[in-house]
């Protein structure tokens, strides 16, 4: 690998090079990958359920059990990607190959996903729909477990982290506004039946493709730090060693109660707009593109906020509003202006920003805690790992939509709802975010890594 301004450094047996400093090309490509992957991530999460029941005729509780287990297993091979970055050698860098790569097959799950299915018939829609979850798992594991072990190597400035990280969170909220809010106004606009799921899909393939190659592209300088050789390289041994620190362990805590509990209010939002609200599914991209620049505007203010008071404390602020704005959700009905259903989404995604921002921005700090504690090196299967609980929870958030959804007696159609299929609803987008959210600020009152 050659860098500009090259200066050799020794540490933890390893050979480190130092580089030009961190760009606002690298950032705004590093940002982008977020993009790609948000997008296929708001796509899956907050239509797949609803695909599948409402359209392919499964049972919520079975459909959410489904998609649980197969994230579940994309999980248990995020780990393995790590340690393979973390021992790759290329002229491109440990973690950039896997950036073309998984960025071309991400770029193929839409059409898997949402146009296969359409292909064929009612009895062979089960195995197509396993084998797409499947492989969308492992398209995802190969492009975002690499991505997300790369901000350490590209500083060791914890401030500069969290900077790079507000370019994720752009990316996250740009994500969430093409996946979670131009899908579903798609989907309306090319008919609301299964074959406008097909038409979206080809659009939402070509705009994660287009995002992939340019965070490839854009990250050739992969930032101010690499390892060009090491005299251990990592192995599964090493893994053994993450028990021993305390603030990756509080950091995966936290990051389950997070993704579970809000995994659960958006896999039951599309039901809560269309069977609560009453309204057309489109609605549901408005609300998320009102989340979305909540969140975006939020970030110049959260980035303040965490310079001067920490990340931790940060966090502590964004969780408190973020629980208070989802109970407020049970305040919500078709009776209630629409304006203040906006104000609350708006709300929604600038404590959601703050959340977002300051979580994942302690991932690089606890891995560089990692090498001073142990001297060794292994962002990659730390990140596998991070991931991996990431994953487990958000199958687990699924799961637990679908189960709420089942014992409320939730059937698919048009029909009126029960009683307890409204109770159930509620629960998914209201109660059960607002706890998690609060839970894990528990976790993170004893993080007590310093920035």
């Amino acid at each position: 690998m050659r860098w500009r301004r090259a200066e050799a450094i020794e540490t933890g047996g390893e050979r480190r090079v130092s580089a030009s400093p961190l760009t606002m090309r690298a950032c705004v490509g590093w940002g982008l990958g977020s993009v790609g992957m948000m997008t296929l991530l708001n796509l899956t999460n907050t239509l797949i359920l609803k695909y599948v029941v409402d359209f392919l005729g499964f049972s919520a509780a079975v459909a959410g059990g489904l998609i649980a287990a197969t994230r579940i297993f994309d999980a248990l091979i995020d780990p393995a990607m790590g340690m393979l970055s973390d021992n790759t050698r290329s002229r491109w860098g440990r973690r950039r190959p896997y950036l073309l790569a998984g960025g071309l097959l991400c770029a193929l799950m839409p059409v898997l996903l949402f146009v296969l299915p359409t292909m064929v018939g009612a009895a062979d829609r089960w195995p197509m729909v396993v084998a797409a979850l499947l492989f969308f798992g492992v398209a995802h594991t190969v492009f975002n477990v690499p991505y997300m072990a790369m901000p350490v190597e590209m500083t060791d400035d914890p401030h500069e982290r969290s900077f790079l990280f507000s370019f994720r969170i752009y990316g996250t909220a740009i994500g969430g506004l093409i996946g979670g809010a131009a899908a579903p106004w798609l989907v309306s606009r090319f008919g609301g039946d299964i074959a406008a799921f097909a038409s979206m899909a080809w659009f939402m393939s070509g705009v994660i493709l287009v995002c992939c190659l340019a965070a490839f592209l854009l990250t050739y300088e992969t930032g101010r730090f690499a390892v060009v050789h090491a005299g251990r390289r990592p192995g599964l041994s090493a893994l053994a060693t993450l028990t021993k620190n305390r603030p990756f362990l509080l950091l995966l805590l936290a990051k389950v109660l997070i993704v579970a509990g809000t995994g659960v209010g958006a896999a039951a939002m599309a039901f809560f707009i269309t069977r609560i609200l009453d309204e057309d599914l489109s609605w549901l991209g408005f609300f998320i593109g009102l989340t979305t620049a909540g969140m975006m505007l939020s970030q110049t203010v959260w980035l303040f906020i965490s310079r001067r008071r920490g990340k931790r404390r940060c966090f502590l602020i964004a969780a408190a509003g973020y629980s208070a704005v989802a109970l407020s959700w049970l305040l919500a009905g078709p009776e209630e202006a629409r304006l203040t259903l906006g104000l609350r989404s708006v709300l929604l995604g600038v404590f959601g920003g703050g959340i977002l921002l300051t979580s994942q921005a302690m991932l690089p700090d606890v891995m560089a805690h990692e090498v001073m504690l142990t001297g060794i090196r292994h962002e990659g299967a730390m990140t596998g790992v991070y991931t991996t609980v990431e994953r487990g929870a958000s199958a687990l958030g699924v799961a637990l939509a679908g189960i709420i959804l089942g014992m409320g007696n939730y059937v698919g159609g048009t029909g009126p709802l029960p009683p307890g299929a409204s109770t159930a609803i509620y629960a998914c987008v209201a109660i059960v975010p607002a706890l998690a959210i609060a839970a894990s600020s528990i976790a993170f009152y004893f993080y007590d890594l310093e920035d």
